[in-house]
C-alpha cells in the first residue's frame, strides 16, 4: 500500500512540471512551424501581393521539412528547440500580460488579473502547502495554471504572425482591419485567460485563509 501511495505521490509531483513542458512545447511548436518562416521573410524584406503568397510559404516550408531525410538527432534538435523558444515567448507574454492587466484593471475596477509573480511570502508558502494537502484544488489550480500558459502563448504567436504578415504583404485596407481585429481579439482572449486564472486562484486562497 505504501508503494502505491508512493507512486502516486510520484505522479502527482510529475503531472504538473509535464503539463508546463508541454504548454512550453506546444507555443515554441507554433511558433516555428508557423512564425518562424514568416519573420524569416520579413527579415529579408520580401514582399507578396497576396495572403494567399504567404499560404504558400508555410506550404513549401513544410514540405521541405517533410521531404527530408529528418533522423533521430534532427527531430530531438527540433523538438528541443520548439521547448526552449517556448519557454522564452512565455516569458515574454506573462511579462506583457502583466502589463495588460495592469492597464485594463485601471478601465475596469472590478476586473482582476493573475499575475505570476515570484513571491516568497508566508502567506504564499502556506497557500502551496494547503494545495499540496488538496488535491482537488491543486490539479484545478494546475489545470487553469497550463490552460493559461497555452492560450496565452498561442495568442502571442498570432500576434507575431499579424506582423509578419503585415510586414511582407502589400498593405490594404481589408487585410489592415482584418489584423487588426485578430490582435485586438488575441489581446482580448489573453486578457479573459488571465482574469479566469485569477479567479481560480482568488477562491482557493480564501478556502486555504478560512481553513488555516
Amino acid at each position: 500500500m505504501s508503494v502505491e501511495s508512493d507512486e502516486l505521490r510520484g505522479m502527482g509531483a510529475a503531472f504538473p512540471f509535464l503539463m508546463v513542458l508541454s504548454s512550453f512545447f506546444i507555443t515554441g511548436f507554433v511558433f516555428i512551424s508557423v512564425d518562424m518562416p514568416l519573420v524569416l521573410k520579413t527579415l529579408e524584406g520580401r514582399q507578396f501581393d497576396r495572403v494567399y503568397d504567404v499560404v504558400v510559404v508555410l506550404k513549401n516550408y513544410w514540405l521541405q521539412f517533410i521531404k527530408r531525410d529528418v533522423g533521430a538527432s534532427i527531430l530531438f534538435i527540433y523538438c528541443l528547440s520548439a521547448l526552449i523558444s517556448g519557454i522564452a515567448i512565455q516569458q515574454v507574454t506573462t511579462v506583457g500580460a502583466s502589463l495588460l492587466g495592469k492597464i485594463a484593471s485601471k478601465l475596469i475596477p472590478r476586473a482582476s488579473f493573475y499575475t505570476t509573480t515570484v513571491s516568497f511570502s508566508k502567506a504564499d508558502a502556506q497557500f502551496k502547502a494547503w494545495l499540496h494537502k488538496h488535491k482537488l484544488a491543486k490539479l484545478e489550480w494546475e489545470w487553469q495554471l497550463f490552460l493559461y500558459y497555452v492560450y496565452s502563448g498561442l495568442c502571442t504567436n498570432v500576434l507575431v504572425a499579424s506582423f509578419a504578415v503585415w510586414s511582407i504583404v502589400r498593405a490594404s485596407r481589408p487585410l489592415t482591419c482584418w489584423l487588426i481585429i485578430t490582435c485586438g481579439l488575441s489581446i482580448a482572449y489573453i486578457l479573459a485567460r488571465s482574469s479566469v486564472m485569477q479567479t481560480v486562484d482568488d477562491y482557493f486562497r480564501r478556502e486555504s485563509e478560512k481553513q488555516s
